[in-house]
């Protein structure tokens, strides 16, 4: 499920399929953030945390909260996790900086 959620938050936010943008409510997307960071704080295989953490990536450019709590997990994780985690994990912070560099420069015009 991690990675249906990757590929459906891929798919709406990078791609802009018109299709999903009509399908997925703001209620579904509750729900996947819910469910990925269900699978970031529990015990999980490092496949389905990894796509969890890229999927909220996603989440996260449209919703304040969630960039900042991602950031705090993996910060929190990524010293004692496996190589796959540590990996994706460098990247997504990568990615929220870039994120927040672009809409601090955003407010500041």
């Amino acid at each position: 499920m991690a990675k249906v959620s990757e590929m459906i938050a891929i798919t709406y936010f990078k791609k802009k399929d018109p299709k999903l943008r009509i399908l997925l409510s703001k209620q579904h997307k509750e729900i996947m953030t819910e469910c990925c960071f269900d699978w970031l704080i529990t015990d999980q295989k490092v496949a389905c945390e990894v796509y969890a953490m890229h999927s909220l990536y996603f989440l996260g450019t449209e919703s304040d909260w969630i960039l900042p709590e991602l950031q705090t997990i993996i910060v929190a994780n990524i010293h004692q996790r496996s190589p796959a985690y540590k990996a994706r994990g460098k990247y997504v912070l990568e990615k929220i900086e870039k994120f927040n560099t672009s809409q601090n420069s955003l407010k500041a015009d």
